[in-house]
């Protein structure tokens, strides 16, 4: 071929296409050709190690060996002490011993003389270093092998069951993986029957999380749904008796959450359904004297709130007075608590919070505590009750909605019609996240997080791509250096963080202390206060809300929902266009009132969000929507024109009279949310 310029696009005829395959073929056969002896002899050690277990240990340690003799001269080629072996080392001679070893080093090109083992290659031979390097990864594949028989047969030894089999290395892995499910999954009725299956969940654990089993996992994988069910009893024995071994029931979590993951949105059900399972267990003993009543403040709702949820003591706190169920009182008020004066207290709580010193909201409109750099020394020192009564309260919450599940399960008739208690406002997420122990790390995931709180129509530029791309020139960031602004000071990001100017080197560690400073430790002590608040109320056990570990992997509603969900089940969704169309499609309408009731679809569609989240709670007592939509019930009511809507909050119901027009109807409906906006009143 004529030599073609630099600036030209080779291109190839079709017979010149097909020499380039052909040469390519031949030259990937010619490579499987050269390494075929090499995988025959690793391929005869394996299975000449696999069945003598009074071997794993020692061989194991001998093919590690094995495996640095070959990556030495393959990372190494031009280093000529990596390519000869003295046979008088003690290490290598007992390495040699090692049933296979040596065939798998001369399929390699090493040769012995009288003193050493030689590797006769060049440097420059790349065939040669690849076939070291596919070796010396085929040798450590045999090494975790051998480990994990090395386990496998320790265990047998064990367990009296197990030992008296024969061994056989082929089908071990099962074996083992059916005998630790079937003690799992084995019930436990009374304490010692509990504590004999502890070194099975031990067991379950390293089998899930340890590199080297990996033959053990995938006996494990077809069985996923049996070893579910199996750890989900474990769990709830453990918590029922108090949790008190901690440590196993960590264990049990991390394969729950390994097992089921979270953010699936097939399995959200069955988790939640597992996380209330989880609730109920930690329940008090029904004949324990507890009562969890709140006598509030209508207009200090907030910090009338605080003030009584600081009031119990440690010892009621511990005995689970805050998971009874919830009546809510005001004073001056004699309504009686059916349920929506429980769920109206639920949302005006959180919807009061930014009113506060101590909250604000993201662009998005996300609660986060307001930077701790940012606060005064009085709200500072208010910091860690306050936050610590929020947490309590969305402990709450949870266990409200267990309450109501319970009640729905014996009581269907009662029940079935509440709706769930939500918080009346969301939380950002990335406070979520540091609430769970698992605040965003890298640099994407903080900038992940920082676009979820900000909205499409004003995009913050630090979350996007082009910060990172493009010069601080191009950016418009010419003269930052690392400090941060936070209510009018200077907080600087790194010691002489004022001097140190930003460049376009150092863009990125400016980036991300920045968004780590505002994402996560300016509300790292609000998170802290805020989660021993909420452990205070779910845990199932005395956990320590510090304790990272523990904390996380003993409260299911961490380590079995993503932030997204855990948020959705808190705060629900805003009552939308789309969420009224729900509702609508399965609201109960008595006939006398199917006219009014289209025209009351017809006002609420013209309405905005805020205007109709004041409508949802005159009807239900929330002004957001649970997940999946709402079942309302609306029905006539006498007094025509002359009258207005009245809603029971308790069973989301609406009793519409007969209005004669549509504008009539929008009306009367306006006036009576205004005047029940906050409070139950029949006009």
């Amino acid at each position: 071929k004529r030599p073609i310029p630099n600036r030209c696009v080779p291109l190839y005829t079709r017979a010149d296409r097909i020499a380039n395959q052909m040469s390519a073929a031949a030259s990937s056969s010619s490579a499987d050709a050269a390494y075929a002896p090499v995988a025959r002899a690793v391929e005869a050690m394996r299975q000449s190690l696999r069945e003598a277990p009074e071997r794993f240990a020692a061989a194991s340690k001998d093919v590690g060996v094995l495996q640095k003799l070959l990556r030495n001269p393959a990372d190494q080629p031009e280093e000529p002490r990596f390519r000869k072996l003295k046979l008088t080392n003690a290490t290598v001679a007992r390495v040699l011993a090692t049933t296979g070893v040596r065939e798998v080093l001369e399929a390699c090109g090493f040769s012995a003389d009288a003193e050493h083992l030689e590797l006769r290659m060049e440097a420059t031979d790349t065939a040669a270093v690849a076939r070291l390097s596919s070796a010396a990864e085929a040798v450590e594949a045999a090494q975790r092998m051998l480990q994990e028989l090395h386990w496998i047969a320790t265990v047998r030894d064990e367990v009296p069951s197990l030992a008296a089999r024969p061994w056989a290395a082929d089908g071990a892995a099962h074996a083992l993986v059916q005998a630790c499910l079937a003690a799992v999954s084995a019930p436990a009725s009374d304490p010692l029957a509990l504590a004999a299956k502890i070194p099975w969940v031990r067991r379950l654990n390293r089998l899930m999380f340890s590199a080297e089993l990996q033959e053990c996992r995938s006996s494990l994988s077809p069985l996923a749904s049996v070893a579910i069910v199996a750890l989900q009893t474990t769990s709830l024995e453990l918590i029922r008796v108090g949790a008190r071994d901690v440590r196993s029931l960590v264990e049990v979590s991390q394969c729950l959450a390994q097992l089921w993951p979270p953010g699936e949105a097939r399995t959200l059900d069955a988790r939640l359904d597992f996380a209330f399972a989880c609730m109920e267990a930690a329940l008090p003993p029904a004949g324990e004297p507890l009562e969890l009543r709140l006598r509030l403040v209508r207009r200090e709702l907030l910090g009338s709130a605080i003030e009584a949820l600081g009031a119990f003591s440690e010892m009621g706190v511990r005995c689970g007075v805050l998971k009874q169920p919830l009546t809510i009182e005001y004073v001056g008020e004699a309504g009686q608590d059916a349920g929506g004066l429980r769920r109206q207290f639920f949302d005006l709580f959180t919807a009061e919070l930014p009113a506060s010193r101590l909250w604000t909201h993201t662009d998005a409109g996300g609660l986060r505590p307001v930077d701790r750099a940012a606060l005064t020394a009085e709200a500072a020192a208010q910091l860690r009750p306050h936050m610590e009564a929020c947490g309590r309260v969305c402990g709450m919450a949870l266990y409200q909605e267990l309450h109501r599940r319970l009640g729905v399960r014996w009581e269907p008739e009662v029940f079935a019609g509440q709706p769930p208690s939500l918080l009346g406002d969301s939380f950002a997420r990335y406070f979520l996240r540091a609430v769970r122990h698992d605040p965003p790390a890298t640099l994407a995931e903080l900038q992940a997080e920082l676009r979820a709180e900000c909205p499409d129509s004003a995009p913050d530029y630090r979350a996007g791509p082009e910060i990172l791309t493009r010069s601080l020139r191009e950016s418009g960031l010419e003269g930052q250096t690392f400090v941060r602004h936070v209510g009018g000071a200077e907080v600087p990001l790194v010691e002489g963080g004022a001097v140190r100017a930003v460049c376009d080197e150092s863009k990125a560690e400016w980036l991300e202390r920045m968004l780590r400073a505002e994402l996560v430790d300016g509300v790292a002590a609000a998170a802290a206060h805020f989660r021993k608040g909420l452990v205070d109320a779910i845990s199932p056990g005395h956990i320590d809300a510090a304790d990272a570990l523990t904390c996380r992997w003993t409260t299911p509603h961490f380590f079995l929902l993503t932030a997204d969900e855990l948020q959705a089940q808190w705060s629900g969704a805003a009552v939308s266009r789309s969420f009224v169309a729900s509702c609508r499609a399965t609201a109960t309408v008595h006939p006398e009132v199917a006219q009014q009731a289209q025209w009351l679809w017809e006002v609420l569609d013209e309405l905005d969000d805020a205007e109709r989240a004041r409508w949802f709670r005159f009807l239900t007592g929330s002004s957001r929507g649970p997940r999946g939509g709402a079942n309302l019930r609306i029905g006539p009511r006498a007094g025509g024109d002359g009258a207005f809507p009245f809603a029971h909050a308790c069973v989301s119901s609406l009793d519409l009279p007969s209005y004669s027009s549509r504008e009539l109807l929008r009306e009367r409906l306006g006036a009576a949310v205004k005047a029940a906006h906050d409070k139950f009143t029949d006009l």
